[in-house]
């Protein structure tokens, strides 16, 4: 369907770019600064489960490997998020737990 859509197609596209920029590990340690443990799983898991159920209808459809991670351009600017903006958001969780 995305291959004669490309309305679809880009919508596959964006939702990958997203889902590839996006790290459950952080978004792990932001959820640890809600106070209430229960508040906390609920919201957790519910993120999680949200995040992994995208990730599977994402490549469900074409039964193949993600379509951002295809480009070299795109990889790079996962490295440059890796290198340059985690820092900044184990920072600000920091900053927000104090």
């Amino acid at each position: 369907m995305a291959r004669h859509w490309p309305i679809f197609h880009t919508v596959l596209a964006n939702m990958d770019m997203v889902l590839a920029k996006s790290d459950l590990g952080i978004a792990r340690r932001y959820a640890e600064l809600v106070p209430t443990r229960a508040l906390r799983e609920r919201i957790w898991t519910l993120l999680r489960t949200e995040w992994e159920r995208a990730r599977h209808w994402l490549t469900h459809p074409s039964r193949r490997p993600v379509i951002f991670w295809r480009n070299a351009r795109t990889r790079g600017a996962r490295y440059a998020i890796d290198c340059l903006l985690d820092p900044l958001n184990h920072l600000q969780i920091e900053l927000l737990r104090r």
